[in-house]
């Protein structure tokens, strides 16, 4: 017969699994200036936004030439130019339709349907998908589009209107989706990933990323590197607020340092001799990710140096080293993997059968200290 002591023996043994692997759930992993927004100036954009509550519209409406049933684009305006808008769906009943029917905008941004016959329609989209959606506070932003058929129409979001900004976010994810699918399995990605914009700071906590600018697209998808790293079960967490020229922990250092590899991996070139962000850390912006600042803590703890150092392994631009691996290698023989560090990865990739010289080649130009 178990005793009261050896009971609880038996319940800590069989719990500590448990706590490893869903430790990240409760983490808050703070980036509070990630974005350069202090707290402060998170809660005016958050007082200026939510009145607007989970229901948005486009900011313009271009209608253009006569055509046969459904045609409309949407689009983003960055900078000037326009950006299509990929992933819409919503399900209606045109006119002169007898049933609901799907649709979806292409990679053009673009929604045909030449059975939609002349009069008015208006829809609902949320941005919402199986594997993440974009919410303000715990409701899925809802974009209302209204038009007719028989005339092209392209729907316009700003850059930086509520409505521009939600979009925005959702064009990171889906762009961040596609990439993933192209190159490798999502069979780990099992929870859907909550965006929230706008929070009061940019943090990820518990499947949850929260944003206080939407448009910053190399922060936005920082943040979702977290949780990408965290359903991958690639290494451990490190907590607290951190400054990204500095060294702090072997865990916050690789997860961190994982998170800015993943956005790069996204959205820059893999051949671009002098890749670099756009928006984050702005004292330190850009942040270049080939050239890293001498002034920058040479160790293993820095989350800079460890961006750079796991791009270099998948990057197609010789500075030094050679070794050109493919990211879809890198996920597969470390997912699972909960590393303690990025010595730690190295070691287990080198036991896994990488080339233990190029990978120490590298390790050498990033970790200048060690």
């Amino acid at each position: 017969m178990q005793t009261q002591a050896s009971k609880i023996i038996a319940l800590l043994v069989f719990s500590i699994p448990f706590i490893s692997s869903t430790y990240a759930q409760f983490l808050r992993v703070d980036d509070s200036e990630i974005s350069g927004i202090n707290a402060a100036q998170a809660k005016e954009i958050m007082n200026q936004h939510f009145h607007s509550g989970n229901l948005l519209k486009p900011d313009r409406v271009l209608e253009g030439v006569q055509v046969q049933g459904l045609a409309i684009q949407f689009v983003r305006l960055v900078k000037g130019h326009e950006v299509p808008v990929e992933g819409l769906s919503f399900k209606a009943q045109l006119p002169g339709s007898t049933s609901y029917n799907a649709y979806r905008s292409d990679e053009a941004g673009v929604i045909r349907d030449a059975k939609c016959e002349s009069g008015n329609y208006s829809v609902s989209i949320t941005l919402q998908s199986v594997r993440y959606q974009v919410s303000v506070g715990n409701a899925p932003y809802e974009i209302h589009v209204s038009g007719k058929c028989g005339v092209a129409q392209k729907f316009i979001f700003e850059e930086t209107t509520p409505a521009g900004q939600a979009v925005a976010v959702w064009q990171t994810a889906v762009k961040a989706e596609k990439k993933l699918l192209k190159e490798a399995s999502l069979a780990f990605w099992k929870r859907q990933i909550t965006f929230i914009w706008p929070a009061n700071g940019d943090y990820y906590s518990s499947d949850t990323v929260h944003l206080t600018l939407g448009y910053q697209w190399d922060v936005v998808t920082h943040e979702m590197g977290h949780a990408i790293y965290d359903q991958a079960n690639i290494g451990v967490f490190g907590g607290g607020s951190h400054k990204i020229d500095e060294c702090y922990s072997d865990a916050l250092g690789l997860s961190e340092g994982w998170a800015s590899f993943f956005s790069a991996w996204v959205h820059l070139n893999l051949r671009d001799p002098d890749a670099r962000f756009e928006y984050m850390v702005p004292r330190r912006a850009p942040i270049q990710i080939e050239n890293v600042p001498t002034d920058v803590c040479g160790k293993s703890q820095s989350e800079w140096r460890v961006m750079s150092f796991l791009w270099d392994i998948v990057d197609l631009h010789d500075d030094g080293e050679t070794m050109e691996e493919t990211f879809l290698h890198l996920l597969k023989d470390t997912l699972g993997m909960h590393a303690s560090s990025i010595k730690s990865m190295k070691q287990r990739l080198i036991q896994k059968g990488w080339d233990s010289g190029k990978l120490e080649l590298i390790w050498k130009l990033n970790f200048p200290a060690e």
